[in-house]
């Protein structure tokens, strides 16, 4: 049973659990450049991608796979076609690796496009040839439920210029979704995410100051592209929670602090946000099975030298950092990608030189402690407690030191919906209150006791 107290300031609370070294071999060499993107496989091997020429060691240029115990490279020097410098992957059902990345060939020693990894070797897509777009490195992928993949494009207009937007590959060719710029001059698509309907969403990010542009978050519907929710000005990050519903890291005008919005129906909503859970730019959104949502990338969290987070945590409640250095010798510290392995581990990629008290530079993983079920003690603090934590079935809420008087109890789910409310009178000493949860999807809780003018908050986590 875990004790919860009247929620705390935004952002100042760590999140506890523990850093595991992954960037290193069984010799002890560690990645030799930076991390720009991970992935987790159908299997659930862990494919890096980044500027390093030797992954753990072992010789992999640009792109790694590690299937839990050694890394791999996908494809040697000597290759006829060899993948480097890779920035997004995705994976298709027969297990096929397609990679947004720098390819090498005899026909061109530094192409860049999207090339498609069958366990033996690489075969390129097609792409620029016969007036047909020309793929855009740097930019991210997303592949369809149905096994289309969709890929940033500049295309020829007939006006004799070009226009970036999206273009799907059918399986022999890059077919362009549009006609016309995604988002207008100076803006870089940075994000793409399928619904659970199956439609595109794609967000782009003003390469200067944002504007007042609302139009760089859009979906496509099957034969055109509609703004969003309003729109957003920019967008650096697109995820989707287990219930499938979109959110979005926005940077805003003015104080230039990034944050994270959801998407309600037709309206963006921003998540409880604070001056310290500001971020100079958030590069990558991601969420574990349980619903909890980690936002990855540069945090300033003090005035000292090198005193900035790299990763921080929402779990309905509120902000804590994961990832945090204070050494005032750490000129760089960004996170630039979140995975969720099969386990639920955080993998955290980037350019860093370790996390925690763990030297694991470039990519390590995170393991979040679990909550311990254990009474309160008898001289405990006025709070709530939630027994069993996590629970399937029937969760006790249990009210100590509470003033006598008229309560309200309620439930909400990651999403600021309401699932229970219950009322009535707090004894003098303590309560509890039975409730059923079996039919609640796994996720996190929210649960509030308001009792005059107190109110305590704590958080429930459901599993199946």
């Amino acid at each position: 049973m875990a004790l919860f107290l009247p929620v705390a300031a935004a952002g100042q609370v760590p999140a506890a659990g523990v850093f595991t070294d992954i960037s290193r071999g069984d010799d002890g060499v560690p990645f030799d450049h930076v991390v720009y993107t991970t992935a987790i496989g159908p299997n659930g091997d862990l494919y890096a991608g980044g500027s390093f020429t030797a992954a753990a060691g072992v010789p992999a240029p640009g792109i790694g796979r590690w299937d839990g115990s050694s890394w791999h490279a996908l494809g040697l020097p000597g290759d006829s076609i060899l993948a480097k410098d890779a920035w997004a992957f995705e994976f298709a059902s027969n297990g096929d690796v397609y990679v947004n990345a720098q390819f090498s060939h005899l026909d061109a020693p530094h192409e860049l496009g999207i090339g498609r990894w069958d366990g033996e070797a690489w075969h390129m897509l097609p792409a620029g040839q016969n007036n047909s777009p020309v793929i855009q490195v740097f930019e991210p992928l997303a592949l369809g439920g149905d096994g289309t993949l969709y890929a940033t494009a500049v295309i020829s207009t007939a006006q004799d210029t070009t226009a970036t937007t999206i273009a799907q590959w059918d399986g022999e060719s890059w077919i362009p979704m549009g006609s016309t710029d995604l988002f207008g001059d100076y803006t870089s698509i940075t994000a793409l995410e399928i619904g659970v309907d199956g439609s595109v969403f794609a967000g782009g990010e003003s390469r200067n100051t944002p504007g007042d542009e609302t139009n760089r978050i859009v979906r496509w519907d099957g034969s055109e592209w509609t703004v969003v929710g309003g729109g957003l000005s920019s967008v650096s990050a697109l995820a989707k929670d287990p219930s499938g519903n979109l959110y979005a890291a926005i940077v805003t005008r003015g104080a230039g602090s990034p944050k994270v919005v959801r998407l309600d129906g037709e309206a963006w909503t921003a998540v409880r946000h604070s001056e310290n859970s500001s971020a100079e730019r958030i590069r990558s959104l991601v969420f574990d099975p349980s619903g909890t949502l980690f936002a990855g990338g540069v945090f300033p969290t003090g005035s000292a030298p090198g005193s900035c987070a790299g990763v921080r945590m929402w779990n309905g409640v509120e902000w804590s950092t994961v990832m945090q250095r204070t050494d005032p010798w750490v000129v760089h510290m960004t996170v630039r990608s979140l995975s969720i392995d099969s386990n639920g581990d955080l993998i955290i990629g980037g350019q860093f030189d370790g996390a925690g008290d763990v030297s694991s530079p470039y990519l390590v993983k995170f393991t979040a402690a679990s909550v311990a079920s254990e009474p309160a003690p008898s001289d405990a603090p006025v709070g709530i407690s939630v027994s069993p934590n996590p629970s399937s079935d029937i969760a006790t809420i249990s009210a100590r030191g509470l003033a006598r008087g008229y309560a309200t109890v309620s439930i909400v789910d990651v999403l600021g919906r309401e699932v229970y409310r219950s009322q009535g009178d707090v004894p003098a000493e303590s309560a509890e209150l039975a409730v059923d949860v079996s039919a609640y999807p796994s996720g996190i809780y929210v649960v509030r006791i308001v009792a005059g003018s107190d109110t305590y908050s704590g958080t429930m986590t459901v599993t199946r």
